[in-house]
């Protein structure tokens, strides 16, 4: 759903809005206040850009497609690692 060195957009979107939801749901954790009745939102999600003493997480280069998100779930006590690397295709 990301693409890649070879990405072919589409004009209809339905499938990725709906490829969307399903991924957020399976990687946040939303539960309803007791008190309010709100959605509260209890997953804790960081954003890692490099690791201190380590290789390159995205050796290649920068590229708006690398990313990785390590994803904290306090209630199932879960962690997510969620990466994805842009590589050139030619």
């Amino acid at each position: 759903m990301l693409g890649g060195s070879i990405n072919q957009y589409e004009d209809k979107v339905e499938q990725y809005m709906k490829i969307t939801k399903s991924l957020y749901k399976d990687l946040v954790t939303v539960v309803k206040d007791q008190d309010t009745g709100d959605l509260v939102v209890k997953s804790h999600v960081y954003e890692i850009g490099a690791i201190k003493g380590a290789m390159s997480l995205f050796p290649t280069k920068e590229h708006p497609q690398n990313l990785c998100f390590v994803i904290v779930d306090p209630v199932h006590w879960h962690v997510i690692l969620f990466y994805h690397k842009w590589t050139s295709f030619w």
